[in-house]
C-alpha cells in the first residue's frame, strides 16, 4: 500500500490513525451571472459531497468589485462580479479562498484591495495582501492529522503589478513579480521544516490545454522536491491529470490542473470538473499523504453552477482522467462513485 510505503521511506514507526481530509476545487468565477437572489443555491452539491472534509479549498478568480475592473480588448477576459456573490462563498463550505490569479492585478492596487477585503469577511482568503508579508504568507490550519500549510502561488499575470498591494506572483523580475520560482521552493522548505506538510495551490500552465508543457511539470517536480506533500494547479480552464510521485518526504501528489468549478462556458470539456480529495494521516514526524481521489462534477449547461456528474458523465471523467494522468504513470480507477489516483 502507499502509506505502508511512506512510512518505510520515513523509517518511522506506525502510530494511531488520526487523518484530516481536505477538498479542492478549481476555478470559482461569478462573472456573467444574473442570479444573485439564488446564490446560496450555487455550491449546493459541493457542501453535501463536502461534509465530512475538514478544509475545503477554492481559486476565486475574477474580482469582487463594486465598479466593474477596467475592460479587456477580449470580452472573454472581463471576469469582475459584483461584491454580492461574497454571499453564495460564505454560506458554502468553502474555507479557504485563494486570490492569488492572473486577474489579481486586472483593477490595480485598489481591486486587490477591495476584492480581498469582500472575501475576507466571510472566509479566509490568502495569495493577495497589502504587502509581500501578508500577500505570500501561508495559511497554517492543524488538524487530526498534524500541521497543514497552504502556500499560494501564481506564475501568471495578465497585467504588471502596483505600489499599494501585494500578491503571491511569482516570476522574473522583468514582469514586476516580487519574487522567483527560487523563492517560493525556498518557502516550501521552510515550512516542511516547521513540521508542517506545505501543499501549493498555483496558478499556472495554459489554458484550453489537456496536458502541462515542459517547463510546468519542471516547476511541479521542484516544488515536490523542496517538500510539498501536495501540489494543486488551476488556470487552464480544463482538468489535467494527477501525478504521484515520492519526494524526499515519502509520497507526494501532483494534480496538474482542476480545471473549472463555477464558470459560464459552452464548451463540455470545460464544463467536466471534480473534488480533488486529499487525505492526510498522522505519522511520528508529519502529516503524511495517504489517498488522493476525484468526485466528478459537471458544470451545468444551463445555470452554469457545479452539480453531482451523472452516470454516463462519470466514464466520461474516467476515460478522460486515465488519458490524461496516463503521461505521469497514474492508475485511475472508479469506485464508489469516486475516481482513485495510485501508482503501480
Amino acid at each position: 500500500m502507499w502509506f505502508a510505503f511512506l512510512l518505510m521511506v520515513l523509517g518511522a514507526e506506525p502510530v494511531p490513525a488520526a487523518t484530516t481530509r481536505v477538498a479542492f476545487v478549481g476555478d470559482v468565477n461569478f462573472a456573467g451571472r444574473r442570479d444573485l437572489g439564488r446564490a446560496s443555491e450555487i455550491f449546493a452539491d459541493l457542501d453535501r459531497l463536502t461534509a465530512t472534509a475538514t478544509i475545503v479549498v477554492a481559486n476565486v478568480e475574477g474580482l469582487l468589485l463594486a465598479e466593474s475592473a477596467p475592460a479587456y480588448g477580449e470580452e472573454r477576459l472581463n471576469v469582475s462580479a459584483p461584491p454580492g456573490f461574497a454571499a453564495a462563498l460564505a454560506t458554502s463550505h468553502i474555507t479557504l479562498l485563494g486570490t492569488a490569479n492572473n486577474h489579481s492585478w486586472d483593477a490595480g492596487a485598489a481591486g486587490v484591495l477591495e476584492n480581498l477585503g469582500h472575501l475576507a469577511r466571510h472566509k479566509t482568503a490568502f495569495g493577495t495582501g497589502a504587502d509581500a508579508t501578508q500577500a505570500f504568507a501561508p495559511v497554517v490550519e492543524r488538524g487530526p492529522a498534524g500541521c497543514l500549510s497552504f502556500v499560494p502561488a501564481t506564475l501568471k499575470s495578465n497585467r504588471r503589478p502596483q505600489h499599494g498591494a501585494m500578491v503571491a506572483y511569482y516570476g522574473p523580475a522583468k514582469t514586476g513579480a516580487e519574487r522567483d520560482v527560487p523563492e517560493l521552493l525556498a518557502l516550501v522548505t521552510a515550512e516542511r521544516a516547521k513540521g508542517c506538510a506545505p501543499i501549493v495551490t498555483i496558478h499556472w500552465g495554459r489554458e484550453n490545454k489537456p496536458l502541462p508543457e515542459a517547463a510546468i511539470i519542471a516547476v511541479g517536480h521542484a516544488l515536490v522536491d523542496a517538500g510539498a506533500a501536495l501540489v494543486i494547479g488551476h488556470h487552464p480552464h480544463v482538468m489535467q491529470g494527477v501525478e504521484l510521485r515520492t519526494g524526499p518526504y515519502g509520497p507526494a501528489a501532483i494534480a496538474w490542473s482542476l480545471g473549472n468549478f463555477v464558470f459560464r462556458n459552452s464548451d463540455p470539456d470545460k464544463r467536466r470538473s471534480g473534488i480533488f480529495e486529499a487525505t492526510f494521516t498522522r505519522t511520528a514526524t508529519a502529516p503524511a499523504l495517504s489517498a488522493a481521489s476525484l468526485t466528478p462534477m459537471t458544470i451545468d449547461a444551463r445555470t452554469f453552477a457545479p452539480r453531482e456528474a451523472t452516470a454516463r458523465e462519470v466514464e466520461q471523467h474516467l476515460a478522460a482522467m486515465t488519458k490524461r494522468s496516463q503521461p505521469f504513470g497514474t492508475t485511475v480507477r472508479l469506485a464508489g462513485g469516486r475516481l482513485e489516483f495510485t501508482r503501480p
